[in-house]
């Protein structure tokens, strides 16, 4: 028979709850160990005030400091402490410089594997944070591809494409007019006229762009300027002259004809890219199941009087 305890902090008067831990029966699992400096350490990065902690945040650093507790133990469980070549090296660093004057003394040539050894007969590799970050990524990757790559159908990666159009499209165009004035008075006369008369009254400023145009958001705001781009998409109606519309040149007369929609980028084009990001995706879901699946083989034990 199992039963499930979740992890519960009160934090100014608030309860929130992570991942559920197993026991079985009345068996104790493995515990790990968050000490109250760890505690107060995380609570500390959690104030949002003198006074007052994000509980979310903190239960986030909480989760993220008990997680990469589980995966160390498990790293070291595999003995990835005495496989992986990075935390090899490092340790064999370390122990050279901590044995320099020791040596140096004695004189004593000792190979990099006898340095290895004494670095873990010492459980510095349980000690050194570097080591930590190392064995906790190496778990990540391990659990992340479990299950092997697993590598998305064609029609998982069009539907991606669809659900993220914006990110896999060209921006919508805008089509429209521009007349040009350096004079914000003769812009706004001229304006007047031409809704009356329909024609302008005294000839505009040559502009580099043209009279037509046809430009993302990205283009006008690099052609205009910000504020020329703000005021014409507010612009309500199509195939009217509004104005003065003030860019980073002068004054514009404008008649906004349409806004096409973006094209969908080439699928061959696009497909490799949207396939990793599909994996990165399901990467990160087994990660998580397999992580909750490790928070199971666990007792997790919090500094009490701190909770």
């Amino acid at each position: 028979m199992f039963k499930y305890l979740s992890l519960y902090l009160i934090i100014g008067g608030t309860f929130f709850f992570g991942r559920q831990f197993l026991f079985e029966d009345n068996k104790l699992k493995e515990k790990v160990f968050i000490s109250k400096e760890k505690f107060l350490e995380l609570k500390n990065k959690s104030y949002i005030s003198d006074s007052k902690v994000d509980a979310v945040l903190f239960k986030r650093l909480i989760e993220e400091e008990i997680t990469n507790e589980i995966l160390f133990k498990e790293a070291i469980n595999l003995k990835i402490n005495e496989s992986d070549l990075l935390v090899r090296n490092w340790l064999v660093r370390n122990m050279k410089f901590l044995l320099k004057r020791e040596n140096e003394a004695t004189k004593e040539k000792m190979s990099d594997e006898k340095y290895f050894k004494q670095a873990l007969s010492l459980g510095i590799d349980r000690k050194d944070q570097v080591v930590k970050r190392i064995l906790v990524n190496r778990m990540k990757d391990i659990l992340s591809y479990k299950r092997g790559i697993l590598s998305p159908s064609v029609k998982e990666i069009k539907n991606y494409q669809m659900k993220h159009v914006k990110d896999f499209s060209h921006p919508p165009l805008y089509e429209f007019e521009q007349i040009f004035y350096k004079s914000s008075k003769k812009a706004q006369y001229n304006l007047e006229f031409l809704k009356k008369e329909g024609r302008i009254h005294s000839h505009s400023s040559p502009f580099h762009l043209g009279k037509k145009n046809s430009l993302s958001k990205i283009e006008i705001n690099k052609s205009f300027g910000k504020l020329f781009y703000e005021n014409m998409k507010g612009i309500a109606e199509k195939n009217v002259w509004v104005g003065p519309i003030t860019s980073n040149f002068g004054y514009h007369l404008i008649k906004l004809k349409d806004i096409k929609t973006g094209k969908l980028h080439n699928f061959e084009r696009v497909k490799d890219k949207i396939e990793l990001l599909i994996i990165e995706e399901k990467k990160k879901t087994v990660l998580n199941e397999e992580i909750d699946k490790l928070f199971k083989k666990y007792e997790i034990v919090l500094p009490l009087e701190e909770v």
